[in-house]
């Protein structure tokens, strides 16, 4: 039967808007499968409703099996908390969306980060229908960020080695960091500079405002400036330094602190060299939640949304007036890839998403990850998934100039430079430098072990054992060894650091080795030297001291005797005499006992007297004898116990260091400053310290006086001749040390010091 005429008139009217509707539906699909970013629509309970292929790729399950699933389920359980917070928050109309960084667990097990933004659809009485769920990878940014944040880690220990001082000021010309080279030139630590200014900090006061002003002029102008100054270093001398000033802005451009790099050029103050020296600051990445989607046809953009407007500069009225050329925003180097994706779109329907630059309005070039999907033929229109790699390309850009520059220092130092894999120990790099000693490629060595690579099961052994310690500890080790390179010994040291991730998770050890067998081989000479200078010195010395004793007994004879006056006046000033020279005599015995003794050391042939004695009675009998030959000074002594504290040592060789400590703290300290001897029990250790008010010990002189033959510059002896080698506190060490006991000092400049040692109780 035919229709009636007023039901065809009302078919007819309908046909335009079924047919709008299915061009609606179509460009829905094509949004929603062809997206280059994953989505789906989720029930209120968690199951999935709906995904397509960008998210099945992601998270590596088919449609079917995600159908099965929950969000909850393939949700990383740590972030599983905060997802299910906002989805209430949504549920209960706190928020329309959320947007957050999370994991999703793969099929295969696996972790991988996404960027989720979720909306929720509500039935038309307000109840919740589904959530929309727009979901981006964003593994390989998680990546790069855990590389700069290496890097940056790298940077800052570069900073902290620098020998430049690198400080940065804020508008109160206070200190807001400062490099350890502070410390290495002035003896100060770094927390005595932070919080404060250039005046409260020491530095002379005709110095300090030619500095406020230069920083004021880099505050107010923006532009770098440089300054010449001086400061006093650890040793008290001024020193001269030449500092650049460049101003540090936040990402609104304003200027909101002052970096300053000071190079010591005392000795070429005269020299005007230009410093140049540039920090590049990691800005915080932003999270990126937006996806820009626009439809063209033919080369105009016809509709888009706020994100991809956004992206290019342009605005919605000039959408309207069709004045978004896609083409001519696109760079010329462009055009083959554009044809190759419509080419794409024509045969399959949609193209593979690829990268290329749009040109924004302003001129300036956006870097893209772009997508399209056919949506009709005729005229052909397609929509575009339009994704901004901006930060990405910022990210990869400084990444591959911080490698470069580790790669360049790495490939041209002569020290062997390999990182190892914490867990595995296995080589994860190795510069040029291995070839030398190794006779292998730095190329084979990434995924292997030493012993893959075929090398002695010695040295195998031996390094998989100070690694091991470096991964259990965490503690960075210098290790000192000896190893046969073409048929020669050779003598190395290798400093292991560890390296952590920004979870602070250690992941991999770094090694840095030196060949250090010509300084071995001058050590042994000089060792050689010493050995037989000793020898040679002491026998004639020994006659020579007899012979005094022997004289001086004389004279002391003939003075009891009670001859004449005159007589009498004459021996007495012979024996003076004498009695000096037998001072000095003995004062150079000890610097020879010293350099044997330094002799035996290094060559492991130190001999000790083992026996259980009173080390209390010890303590006492040597702060006796050396009131008794410095009358004119006041030695205090501080004994924790009545009772004997027995040890078992060698009880010449404690009491030779107990007297180099009392010696050392009357030479650098004044008459009037007592110094003080305390014995102190605790945990089955003894421990003996001398404690004087003497000009004090820097936080780097502490740690190097206990090296051969060092002697703090600008410490003046005080008390008794200057005479000395550097050795007592090296000597020292290494009777405690044989003794398995321990060495310390304590102290602060200008407060005096404290050295202490200790030995296990019997």
């Amino acid at each position: 039967m035919g229709q009636k005429p007023e039901q065809a008139r009302q078919d007819e009217q309908s046909l335009p808007s079924y047919k709008a509707m299915q061009e609606m539906e179509q460009r829905f699909r094509a949004t929603f499968e062809q997206a280059a970013v994953g989505m789906a629509h989720v029930a209120p309970s968690g199951h999935f409703l709906a995904v397509n292929q960008k998210l099945c790729d992601i998270v590596g399950y088919t449609h079917a099996e995600l159908f099965m699933r929950t969000f909850q389920d393939i949700t990383y359980p740590p972030d599983l908390e905060e997802d299910i917070a906002y989805v209430n928050q949504i549920l209960a109309g706190e928020c329309a969306t959320y947007t957050m960084e999370k994991r999703y667990i793969r099929r295969d097990g696996s972790l991988v980060w996404v960027n989720l933004t979720v909306s929720l659809v509500r039935h038309e009485d307000g109840a919740p229908h589904y959530f929309i769920s727009v979901i981006e990878d964003i593994s390989q940014r998680k990546h790069l960020e855990e590389t700069l944040y290496q890097q940056n880690q790298l940077l800052q220990q570069m900073v902290n080695n620098a020998p430049d001082i690198i400080a940065r000021f804020d508008r109160n010309l206070r200190h807001l960091s400062i490099n350890l080279a502070a410390t290495r030139a002035t003896g100060r630590p770094t927390s005595e500079f932070l919080g404060r200014t250039n005046r409260e900090v020491g530095m002379p006061i005709t110095q300090v405002d030619a500095w406020d002003a230069a920083l004021q002029a880099v505050f107010a102008t923006g532009e770098n400036g440089t300054i010449e100054f001086c400061f006093p270093a650890a040793d008290g001398r001024l020193r001269w330094y030449q500092s650049r000033l460049a101003a540090e802005r936040d990402q609104a451009g304003e200027i909101v602190s002052v970096l300053s790099v000071a190079r010591d050029v005392t000795a070429l103050r005269q020299a005007h060299e230009e410093l140049q020296y540039s920090e590049a600051r990691l800005r915080r990445l932003l999270d990126s939640n937006i996806i820009g989607v626009a439809f063209a046809e033919g080369t105009r953009i016809i509709e888009a949304n706020d994100a991809y407007l956004q992206m290019i500069g342009y605005s919605r009225e000039d959408i309207q007036a069709r004045r978004i050329d896609w083409v001519a925003m696109t760079p010329p180097e462009y055009a083959p890839l554009d044809e190759r994706a419509l080419r794409e779109l024509l045969t399959r329907g949609a193209s593979t998403p690829y990268e290329k630059e749009y040109f924004h309005k302003d001129g300036n070039r956006v870097p893209i990850l772009i997508g399209a999907a056919m949506v009709q033929e005729h005229p052909i229109q397609w929509a575009c998934f339009v994704m901004d790699l901006s930060e990405q390309k910022r990210i990869t850009d400084q990444l591959s100039r911080a490698v470069q520059a580790f790669q360049t220092l790495a490939d041209h130092v002569p020290d062997m430079i390999t990182r190892h894999d914490a867990r595995t120990l296995r080589y994860l790099y190795a510069n040029p430098a291995v070839t030398y000693t190794t006779g292998i490629s730095p190329d084979a060595f990434p995924g292997k072990t030493p012993r893959e690579l075929g090398m002695a099961e010695e040295e195998c052994q031996f390094f998989e054992q100070q690694l091991k310690q470096v991964a259990q500890t965490g503690i960075p080790l210098t290790v000192e060894y000896n190893f046969t390179h073409h048929d020669q010994l050779r003598h190395y040291q290798s400093r292991m650091i560890p390296e952590y991730d920004r979870e602070q998770k250690l992941n991999s050890i770094l090694v840095i080795t030196y060949d250090i067998t010509e300084l071995k081989e001058q050590e042994s000479r000089k060792d050689a030297f010493i050995s037989m200078a000793g020898h040679e010195l002491r026998s004639p010395l020994t006659a020579i001291k007899g012979n005094l004793q022997l004289a001086s007994r004389q004279v002391d004879k003939l003075v009891a005797d009670g001859q004449e006056t005159q007589v009498q006046t004459t021996l007495q000033e012979v024996q003076q005499r004498l009695g000096r020279t037998l001072r000095q005599v003995a004062v150079q015995q000890r610097l020879i006992n010293d350099l044997l003794d330094v002799s035996r050391i290094t060559s492991d042939k130190l001999k000790l007297s083992i026996e259980t004695y009173d080390l209390r009675a010890l303590v006492q009998d040597s702060v006796e004898d050396q009131r008794a030959s410095t009358p004119n000074r006041e030695i205090q002594l501080e004994l924790q116990t009545s009772e004997p504290v027995m040890v078992q040592a060698d009880k010449d060789r404690i009491g030779q260091v107990i007297c180099n400590y009392l010696t050392n703290a009357i030479k650098y300290s004044s008459n009037e400053q007592a110094v003080t001897v305390g014995l102190a029990l605790a945990d089955q250790q003894a421990r003996v310290w001398v404690q004087d008010h003497g000009p004090g010990l820097s936080a780097h002189a502490q740690q190097q006086v206990w090296k051969r033959f060092y002697q703090e510059p600008g410490i003046l002896v005080q008390n008794r001749s200057g005479v000395g080698l550097g050795i007592g506190l090296y000597i020292c060490q290494s009777i405690i040390a044989h003794h398995h006991g321990l060495v310390g000092v304590e102290s602060t400049p200008g407060h005096g010091s404290t050295f202490w040692f200790t030995l296990p109780l019997n």
